[in-house]
């Protein structure tokens, strides 16, 4: 009887044995993105879950015959980052630009445009994010030179959207020598309506335009 009470005790005492993992990843720099950053050794998947993540040892327990090892060997591990279409350099170059995600008319685009006129130097560029979209608009277009006008009559300001659309205002035009006495350069197409050979002003794609009006925008947009 004492050796059936001893067993019992001897089983209650002992931590129940966690069940495999089908993954383990051990030896490295796991970087959970936690609240508190940690950074562990190691870390078990199971059924595309993590179940425990800390030290070799902790996480050695929910290793079974069946499940995956793989030795980091030091390196370090990140969570999965889906990103459908991401260009790294203009992410980097977006982040000081006037963002324009939020806004929801071509007023919005205006006044955003506006606040950081009144902080830039006259003849200055002002830049906009090319992360956005103009059809979360209520208008559903890229605003027109004329509306760019109205609030920057002294500093160029470019405006793209994505890699293949931009807009612009007459001080960027000016730059570009191209004014109401010359034609448009053939290479761009258009996507406003013109008012006596004075463009809207948006174009798609415009690669022979672009190269020479990369020649007047700021040095970090040369390399378009």
């Amino acid at each position: 009887m004492r050796l059936i009470i001893t067993l019992l005790l001897s089983l209650l005492a002992t931590p129940a044995l966690a069940q495999p993992a089908d993954l383990v990843l051990r030896g490295g720099n796991i970087i959970t993105v936690d609240n508190d950053w940690r950074v562990a050794q190691a870390v078990a998947v199971r059924g595309g879950r993590f179940v425990a993540i800390g030290e070799n040892a902790t996480v050695a327990n929910y290793i079974g015959p069946n499940t995956q090892v793989i030795e980091l060997a030091g390196r370090t591990v990140v969570p999965g980052l889906i990103d459908s279409h991401l260009h790294q350099l203009f992410a980097t170059l977006n982040g000081p630009a006037v963002q324009l995600l939020g806004a929801k008319t071509v007023a919005d685009v205006q006044k955003a445009i506006e606040e950081r006129v009144a902080h830039t130097e006259p003849g200055k560029w002002v830049m906009a994010s090319s992360g956005w979209h103009e059809s979360i608009l209520e208008e559903g277009r890229m605003p027109t030179r004329f509306e760019l006008d109205a609030v920057s009559p002294n500093n160029p300001v470019f405006i793209p959207r994505g890699g293949h659309v931009v807009t612009v205002n007459s001080k960027a035009l000016e730059l570009a020598g191209i004014t109401g006495t010359r034609r448009t350069p053939t290479a761009a197409s258009s996507c406003a309506t013109r008012r006596a050979r004075r463009p809207a002003f948006s174009w798609r794609t415009p690669p022979t335009w672009c190269a020479r009006f990369c020649r007047r925008r700021p040095p970090t947009w040369r390399s378009c």
